[in-house]
């Protein structure tokens, strides 16, 4: 398509940007995620990015600089960390408010639009912003919703409220012309869709960080008894989609191992998972800011992940980007297929297993690699070199070149 610089060569063009989560209220992947792209963006000659997202703080729609990037945040019920009743209907209202937007981007020359998923209730706004500015649309699709729900059995196949939702993932993804899902395991997902040609990879990505390891955050967060340990540390999400229990039972394999320790950083529906289990080798706090974050976890050895193993999808979970960029080995377990332990595995950067193998592998390779620390380095490293293939400039280049 036209990308309208050509005979206008001072005509700035917009790529707007709709998401449910930003960092004016959130620190998660999904946030962090969009701040990169919009970034990216706004490095190109010619052209910026304008981030549309709800915020739960105010009554009023506002545009303004968040850390340079232009936003528009929209006022909205709460979508994370609430029962599913009360996260479905606010999000099944997103699309109506994000069309409440538009008097404030009437007059913007807009080259594109992109928008995230989760949620899947974004369909309706992007046909009528598509419709108003004449343009294309790519969808960003991370999760496969509602269908993680069916495979962890929240709700029943093809009952009311199965049938509900599909309905607005078919109304989502419709009205995206590309579609970029995140892994070759997941596009095989959609192979024998008729529409299939429009669906292609695009991976996470993160800017590496240059974090200096700070002793003093483990004093502020109560955790000087960390200081001699060996760590395992989780950041993230901590919900029913990711397989919680599994990795408690991995902690308590390990309690005879009193030098091990395991940490869990987020928030989600599983966490009282952890505080019930009461393990004496797992340690509980809260979300923090992605700075306080970085610096409590450097002083730690190895990032932990899981997936249920009843999912269909093969997700890769945003936060082992963080962990790549850190340098720090990952160690995990994942629902049978799940394209990311190759990823990790085949480039030496941690292990991680299929449900159906057990736990037995996880448990010797956390033992080696607290009696390693060559090992421990060289997987860590290993790790690094991951997330240099994933760069916030390489996901905004391929979203333009489809746009161009």
């Amino acid at each position: 398509m036209n990308n309208g610089l050509i005979g206008n060569f001072m005509t700035e063009k917009k790529i707007i940007i709709i998401a449910d989560d930003f960092i004016h209220n959130s620190q998660k992947a999904a946030a962090v995620l969009i701040k990169e792209l919009a970034i990216a963006l706004n490095k190109k000659s010619l052209l910026s990015s304008i981030v549309i997202a709800p915020d739960v703080n105010t009554n009023l729609i506002k545009r303004l600089k968040i850390d340079g990037i232009d936003t528009i945040l929209f006022p909205s019920g709460k979508l994370k960390n609430v029962n599913l009743l009360r996260r479905v209907y606010n999000e099944y209202m997103l699309s109506y408010r994000v069309k409440k937007c538009f008097p404030l981007l009437v007059d913007e020359d807009v080259l594109g639009l992109v928008y995230y998923s989760p949620s899947i209730f974004f369909g309706k706004a992007v046909r009528f912003l598509k419709n108003k500015f004449k343009c294309s649309s790519y969808l960003i699709l991370r999760d496969l919703f509602p269908q993680w729900l069916v495979d962890v059995g929240i709700i029943k196949k093809n009952r009311i409220v199965h049938l509900i939702l599909k309905y607005f993932e078919r109304t989502n993804l419709n009205n995206a012309d590309r579609i970029g899902v995140m892994s070759s395991g997941n596009l095989k997902l959609f192979s024998n869709k008729s529409d299939f040609d429009k669906y292609e990879v695009l991976y996470n990505w993160q800017t590496p960080k240059d974090i200096i390891k700070v002793t003093s955050s483990l004093k502020k967060y109560g955790l000087e008894k960390l200081t001699y340990k060996f760590v395992f540390f989780y950041g993230g999400n901590i919900g029913s989609a990711q397989g919680i229990d599994t990795l408690l039972d991995l902690a308590t394999s390990l309690l005879t191992y009193k030098q091990l320790h395991f940490l869990y950083i987020g928030q989600g529906d599983a966490v009282n998972l952890i505080i019930n289990k009461n393990l004496p080798n797992v340690t509980y706090i809260d979300s923090l800011s992605q700075k306080d974050y970085f610096e409590l976890v450097s002083n730690f050895d190895v990032g932990i992940f899981s997936l249920h193993r009843s999912h269909t999808a093969h997700n890769f979970p945003g936060k082992l980007y963080g962990y790549m960029s850190m340098s720090k080995p990952i160690l995990g377990i994942v629902n049978d297929g799940n394209d990311v332990k190759e990823l990790i595995n085949d480039n030496h950067a941690g292990l991680v297993c299929y449900h159906n193998e057990g736990i037995d592998k996880l448990v010797l390779h956390c033992i080696n690699l607290s009696n390693d620390l060559d090992l421990l380095k060289e997987q860590g490293l290993n790790s690094h070199n991951i997330i240099l293939k994933f760069t916030p400039e390489k996901a905004a280049n391929q979203i333009l070149n489809f746009f161009k």
